[in-house]
Formats: structure tokens, sequence, C-alpha cells
């Protein structure tokens, strides 16, 4: 495979999942989709931007939370991070997806 592959891959779902968000109704799996592949990006701030998005569509969806506190463990902010997962558990996320 050519160099850059996997991220050229990553890259242009992160571009497909971005589109859907555009639309007048945000789509709440699509803003988290694109907050997910930012984050597989390295793109932090992006994340968080569409994590902030998703927010405002569905605050008590648990995999905002999720999300937010890996964002705060890759920014080196763990004792944060605990306090987002835990209230990602407590709204029914799965803790193995978090935990690995």
């Amino acid at each position: 495979m050519p160099t850059g592959w996997p991220s050229r891959c990553a890259r242009s779902r992160r571009t497909h999942a971005l589109e859907r968000p555009r639309a007048r109704t945000p789509d709440l799996n699509a803003l988290i989709a694109a907050a997910d592949l930012s984050l597989s990006l390295g793109d932090l701030s992006g994340a968080a931007s569409l994590y902030a998005r998703a927010e405002k569509v569905s605050a008590s969806d648990p995999r905002i939370k999720a999300g937010e506190g890996a964002i705060l463990v890759r920014s080196e902010r763990p004792g944060e991070a605990l306090r987002y997962f835990a209230q990602a558990e407590a709204a029914g996320y799965d803790a193995r997806g978090f935990a690995a």
C-alpha cells in the first residue's frame, strides 16, 4: 500500500462524516462520528468543537462525555478525564469503550 494510505482513508471518512452535520437539523450520530474521527487523527480542537455541537443536540448522550474524556486523556489531564468517563458510565456507556 502507498505511504500515507491509512491517514488519507481516515481523512476521507472524516470529510464524509462532516458533510452530514451541515444539514439544517444536525444529525447526532454524524456529529459524534466526525468527532471520533477527528480525535483518531489527533485533531483535538476539531473533536472538541464537534462534541460541543453534539452536546447541543443531545446533552444526555454518554458518547459525548466519553469522547470529551478521551480528549482530556490526550491532553494529559487524566484526573479530569476520569470525571467525564464516570459521567459517561453513569449514563449507560460501556466502560470497555474507554478502558482499553
